[in-house]
């Protein structure tokens, strides 16, 4: 559905993790050089890779696609009439895309996404911390586990308007947990920063 015996390049998930952008010049309806390609996850399996059409592909090159969280920007390297020469940044106006494609697929058509991110530190010292994090979802199941980076630093997207649990089960500190809701933007995508702070175990 994906790969061909051809190039696929510059592969990106969006932040739903269940669509992914890609750059092919080995699908049968390419039309011409690298196209962008989109497939979607379902039933644990991804969907044939439709060409995004134009006027995102040309008989040009087209690669690195990123789309914005809400689906409304997305950015991407290509070579155009007018561009500087070679491979040039191009940002597009998502707004429109799909009304008038013969799937009628818009780029995204996921649930809207808020973004959580924040530091895990040490309650007494304030020095960061390396450790695994749970997120639950209403029903107390575990639905994603990230871990915190040497610096502490997290992210996490996660649909808006739902109840979540964070749980951090670290042998050296006391079990947190933080519930939270993150609410849909108007505009744009709406983001919150957050500091976990363990408490010691005692010794």
């Amino acid at each position: 559905m994906v790969n061909t015996v051809e190039d696929e390049v510059s592969v990106y998930i969006h932040p739903d993790g269940k669509t992914l952008y890609f750059a092919s010049r080995g699908h049968d309806n390419n039309m011409g050089g690298y196209d962008i390609f989109k497939s979607t996850l379902e039933n644990g399996k991804w969907t044939k890779a439709v060409n995004m059409g134009y006027p995102i592909n040309t008989l040009g090159d087209e690669r690195h696609f990123v789309l914005s969280t809400d689906g409304k920007t997305a950015y991407y390297s290509a070579i155009k009439d007018g561009g500087q020469g070679d491979l040039d940044i191009y940002e597009i106006d998502m707004s429109n895309y799909g009304k008038e494609k013969v799937d009628n697929t818009p780029a995204y058509t996921g649930p809207p996404l808020s973004i959580l991110k924040g530091k895990v530190i040490d309650s007494n010292s304030a020095s960061s911390i390396s450790t695994k994090i749970d997120i639950s979802d209403a029903t107390g199941t575990v639905i994603n586990t990230i871990e915190s980076d040497e610096n502490g630093d997290f992210f996490l997207t996660v649909e808006a308007d739902k109840d979540y649990t964070i749980v951090i089960n670290n042998p050296a500190y006391a079990t947190y947990k933080y519930a939270f809701k993150l609410p849909k933007a108007d505009k744009g995508t709406y983001s919150e920063f957050k500091y976990l702070k363990l408490d010691p175990v005692k010794k």
